[in-house]
C-alpha cells in the first residue's frame, strides 16, 4: 500500500540522475539520495538553473542543470564522466512509426567519430548529438577523430524514447535512459 503513495512523485519528477557508479546526490544544497549501486534517482526540482552537486569517489563535482518546464533533465553519471542534458516532451499524440531521438554525449577529451550504419558523424569533446534511429538494431563503431583507432564495434539496440549514449575516447559507450542497449561484437 505504502508504493502507491511513492507513484506521484515519481511521475511527478523533472530531474533523473542516472548513476552507473556510486554517487551522492545533492540538489540546491540538500541531500537528494545516495545511489549505491546502478539506479535511477527522480527528484522534483525547481523548472529553471538548478545547482546539482555529484559526489563520485570522494570527488564533489557541481553543476548548474536547466529543468525545463515540460519534459526532464536527465544526468548521467558513468564510469567515463558526467554528462547533462532534457529529454524533450513526449508529443500529444505519437507519430505512427517506430522510430526514436538518440542522444550521444562526449566525454571524450578529443573528437570522436560515430559511425551509425553507413553515415558517419564527428562529436567534438562535450558536444551532444540528436540522431532520428528506428527502433531495431543499428551498427555502431566509435573511432578516434581521425577515424584510424576502433575503440568500439558492435550494435547499438534502440526500443524506446529518451535514450543517452554517453561515448568516451578509448571506452565502450555506456548507454542510459529508457529502451536501448550497446551489445559489442563478439570478435
Amino acid at each position: 500500500m505504502l508504493w502507491m503513495l511513492l507513484i506521484p512523485s515519481a511521475l511527478a519528477a523533472n530531474l533523473v540522475i542516472e548513476a552507473k557508479v556510486p554517487v551522492e546526490v545533492w540538489v540546491s544544497g540538500q541531500l537528494m539520495g545516495e545511489l549505491v549501486r546502478p539506479s535511477e534517482l527522480h527528484v522534483q526540482a525547481t523548472p529553471g538553473e538548478t545547482e546539482l552537486t555529484l559526489l563520485t569517489q570522494g570527488t564533489p563535482k557541481t553543476f548548474i542543470v536547466d529543468v525545463p518546464e515540460e519534459g526532464l533533465a536527465r544526468v548521467v553519471v558513468g564510469r567515463t564522466g558526467i554528462t547533462t542534458g532534457q529529454d524533450l516532451p513526449e508529443p500529444a499524440v505519437e507519430p505512427e512509426g517506430t522510430q526514436s531521438q538518440v542522444e550521444f554525449r562526449s566525454t571524450a577529451r578529443e573528437d570522436v567519430v560515430l559511425i551509425i550504419g553507413d553515415t558517419r558523424y564527428t562529436l567534438a569533446p562535450q558536444a551532444i548529438l540528436r540522431v532520428d534511429l528506428s527502433h531495431g538494431a543499428h551498427p555502431l563503431s566509435l573511432r578516434n577523430g581521425v577515424g584510424t583507432v576502433i575503440w568500439a564495434q558492435g550494435s547499438l539496440q534502440v526500443d524506446g524514447d529518451g535514450l543517452v549514449v554517453q561515448v568516451a575516447d578509448g571506452r565502450m559507450p555506456e548507454v542510459a535512459g529508457g529502451g536501448g542497449a550497446f551489445h559489442p561484437d563478439q570478435r
